[in-house]
């Protein structure tokens, strides 16, 4: 242990004595490191931005609608189907979701924007939230109430420009009819960049029933519906095709979608990415490596006489050899060090520019550490053998 404590020492006083040159010898590695540590961290910073994302729609989310494909019957949704599903044991909760357009009036100010009918589970199950008043109740939906709840975006274009801060008991018309103001969604706020694609809401959310006896509208346009825990997604897309094939005919096709297979889909395609870049910067570990090892040549003849100097004095190959192979290790460990911590920085810097959370994945702090440990060793061994393998007379000999 003495031993390896005086080579170690003695390393690092060789590297000292060469500070530019050991700098200039460590760039490769840093850069490489500083890569891996950014790809990583700010593609998982991203993968948990955007997965918590998707998530605030609610990850055990699903919609189902009709479709018509080629050599297949469209074949409406209808309340039947609503009250199927609401049925079956591993569905939480269901919401009919009707859509339409309609000029909205608040005394000279108009807007065409749709009108959603839709169930009061509707906003549990997409985790939708009040800022100002109530959302609807079931009471109010099964006695056709004309009552609504309005987003932000109607309320700046109907009310905030009129003076009106608070909307919540006041009436505008839908059409021909007077709706009741309960209450104002809160805004989605999203923290990746899905926010980019994510315009101001500006729909107004009417019970389905409402719309139904109000408007005379009675297609359903897609049934929104949550899964119970543990549930996966694919067994229930299989459950409910053959389910809907035999209540509505083989011939006919109803299209279905997952929020937790969007997750996965998203998080699989970024791990990906991040891995094919993360090879790209690996490369740079082994420019740096390639660099260790012609720095660790030049070193070698320049302490030829060295070398001579300490065979003779008793120094076997297997210390030479630990010494330099000491010294390219050292060389690529500091260098990853260097790379962690300038990385990390600029990592740091570079979600707080985006506004996502912090977050350094250690994961890659790891595997730098480790990727730089095998560079040191595998491009520093070669040097390290051939000064080993020098004949102390001839080592002598060199000038």
């Amino acid at each position: 242990m003495n031993d390896f404590w005086e080579e170690l020492v003695q390393s690092l006083g060789n590297l000292k004595g060469n500070k530019t040159r050991s700098f200039l010898t460590m760039l490769g590695v840093v850069v490489g490191v500083m890569a891996i540590i950014g790809i990583i961290s700010i593609g998982e910073a991203g993968k948990l931005s955007i997965k918590k994302d998707l998530e605030s729609f609610g990850s055990n989310l699903a919609a189902i609608w009709a479709d018509k494909r080629e050599d297949t019957v469209y074949k409406p949704l209808n309340n039947y189907d609503v009250e199927f599903l609401r049925s079956l044991p591993f569905i939480k909760d269901v919401s009919p979701t009707l859509s339409l357009y309609r000029e909205v009036r608040r005394s000279d100010k108009r807007l065409d924007c749709p009108i959603m009918g839709v169930s009061p589970s509707y906003f549990g199950l997409n985790n939708r939230h009040i800022e100002k008043g109530r959302f609807f109740s079931s009471f109010e939906n099964n006695n056709f109430r004309r009552v609504c709840v309005i987003t932000e975006g109607i309320k700046k274009e109907l009310f905030e420009r009129h003076g009106i801060d608070d909307p919540v008991g006041h009436v505008v018309k839908i059409g021909d009819f007077p709706f009741f103001v309960i209450g104002v969604m809160k805004k989605i706020e999203l923290q990746s960049f899905l926010s980019s694609f994510v315009g101001e809401e500006k729909e107004i959310y009417v019970p389905e029933r409402t719309v139904k006896t109000t408007f005379g509208i009675s297609r359903i346009n897609y049934i929104l519906f949550g899964l119970k825990e543990g549930v996966k997604p694919t067994a229930a897309r299989k459950s409910l095709t053959s389910m809907f094939r035999l209540r509505k005919g083989r011939n006919t096709y109803y299209g279905m979608q997952f929020v937790e297979n969007q997750i996965n889909a998203f998080s699989s395609v970024m791990n990906t990415v991040t891995m094919i870049i993360t090879l790209i910067g690996a490369l740079s570990l082994f420019v740096g490596g390639v660099g260790i090892m012609n720095i660790m040549f030049i070193s070698v003849t320049e302490r030829t006489r060295e070398i001579g100097i300490r065979k003779s004095l008793g120094a076997t190959q297997v210390t030479i050899l630990r010494q330099f192979l000491n010294e390219a290790v050292i060389l690529s460990l500091l260098g990853a060090f260097a790379g962690i911590a300038i990385g990390s920085l600029v990592t740091l810097a570079v979600e707080g520019l985006i506004k996502w959370k912090p977050y350094i994945s250690p994961g890659a702090i790891v595997l730098s550490v480790f990727f730089s440990l095998i560079i040191g060793v595998v491009f520093g061994i070669i040097p390290a053998k051939k000064a080993s393998a020098l004949h102390p007379i001839d080592a002598l000999r060199y000038e």
